[in-house]
Order: structure tokens, then sequence, then C-alpha cells
């Protein structure tokens, strides 16, 4: 991205919205950390009001007390690259 950002990691997300609210360049990757059963429901509430995200969402179910970092390696994300936190 112009930032220098590709890469956006949102801890604890809940029920935010940033990765399908605000205007994330095509080549952002958002990666969402939080518990599994919080991000089994968000997609369900989203697709009720036709939310469609703005950038690549990798959603990472990961207990927070266990090894989110691992987790988060695991779904793609590259502790190389700039990441907005």
């Amino acid at each position: 991205s112009s930032s220098g950002v590709s890469q956006v990691v949102i801890l604890a997300a809940g029920l935010d919205t940033r990765a399908w609210r605000l205007p994330w360049l095509n080549d952002t990757v958002i990666y969402e950390v939080d518990e599994p059963q919080v991000l089994e429901f968000k997609p369900r509430i989203l697709a009720e009001s036709d939310a469609a995200a703005a950038a690549r969402y990798v959603p990472v179910p990961v207990a927070l007390g266990d090894d989110w970092p691992k987790a988060l390696t695991a779904n793609g994300f590259d502790h190389t690259e700039p990441t907005a936190w």
C-alpha cells in the first residue's frame, strides 16, 4: 500500500468492523485474532447486513491465552512485512 503497510492485525477483535467499513487498499490483509466462538459468530451477523470486507480478511481463531503468534503465522502472517497493530 502507499503507506508501506500491507497487513493489519486486530487482537481480541470481537465485533470490530474495521475490515468491512474502512477503505483499505486492495492488497491489504486484515488478520483478526480472537476466540474461536467469536470468529464463528461474527460472519453470521455481518452476513445479515450484506457487509463485504474491503480487504483480504483472515480470521485467526485461537484462545488468546494460547500461542496466538504461532497461529497468526500459520494463517499467513509475515513478520517481515510492515504491519499495523
